[in-house]
């Protein structure tokens, strides 16, 4: 069985043993899931984990290299993926190596930012599509919000229909079934509404990403976003940067 990879932030991974170290780039690490812990009936969903191929596991090396080569140490994680650079057993080979990267290392170092910069949005609109409801409304009501929506609906189409949930809070409250289908339909108006925004903000933000043609770019977008500092080189060669955001922006 082949090891698996899942991309997940480096404090939900925390001690997890069953988690190898593989690359970490900002809040969010790659990490690697030995055979011998893939029969536990691992939950990933439970740490907001994102599986891998090896494919995009390895792209990750190249993703921070904005010189376009990358320093490789022997006894990395990553040391299995360049068995001809790099040796633990080989004496006379180099305990560290500079990894010039090709064409096709540079192209997949910019797939990963992209990858990486969508699981932040995800993440984040995650986070606040949850705080429309729990900032509004407490569990209780949460638990009934489908019903609820249910028996307006079917009020609304034929106001004879049994409403057994709507009729106990009406009479508790003093109104009309009538008036409560209409509150529950402003609150799934207003709640709609505010998904319909934040939805766009995260597609607006995804277009951006999908734009991002060179690593250069990649590093300029997060260095303005997320809070993650372009290189030196780079805010050097390009004055325009300046100091990285305090916290990201979205």
């Amino acid at each position: 069985m082949a090891n698996i990879h899942v991309l997940v932030k480096n404090q939900d991974a925390s001690g997890k043993g069953w988690l190898e170290a593989y690359t970490a780039y900002g809040a969010y690490g790659v990490y690697r899931i030995a055979d011998e812990y893939q029969d536990l009936r691992l939950d990933l969903d439970s740490i907001g984990a994102e599986i891998l191929t090896p494919a995009e596991a390895k792209s990750s090396i190249f993703a921070d290299a904005y010189r376009g080569y990358v320093k490789l140490k022997a006894g990395d994680a990553i040391s299995d993926d360049f068995p001809v650079i790099l040796s633990d057993t080989d004496p006379n080979a180099p305990s560290s190596e500079r990894h010039d990267m090709t064409a096709d290392e540079i192209a997949s170092g910019l797939a990963f930012n992209k990858l990486l910069f969508k699981k932040y949005i995800r993440d984040r609109f995650n986070d606040k599509a949850k705080d429309i409801v729990s900032a509004r409304y407490g569990n209780l009501e949460q638990q009934s919000f489908e019903q609820q929506k249910k028996e307006a609906e079917a009020w609304a189409a034929d106001n004879s229909a049994t409403t057994p949930m709507l009729t106990t809070l009406a009479t508790a409250r003093g109104i009309s079934v009538s008036d409560l289908v209409a509150k529950i339909n402003a609150k799934v108006t207003a709640y709609n509404s505010a998904v319909a925004t934040l939805l766009a903000e995260q597609k607006v933000l995804e277009d951006e990403v999908d734009a991002l043609d060179t690593i250069a770019k990649a590093h300029e977008w997060r260095h303005k976003k997320l809070g993650i500092a372009a290189s030196v080189q780079q805010t050097n060669e390009d004055a325009s940067l300046g100091a990285p955001a305090s916290k990201i922006t979205f």
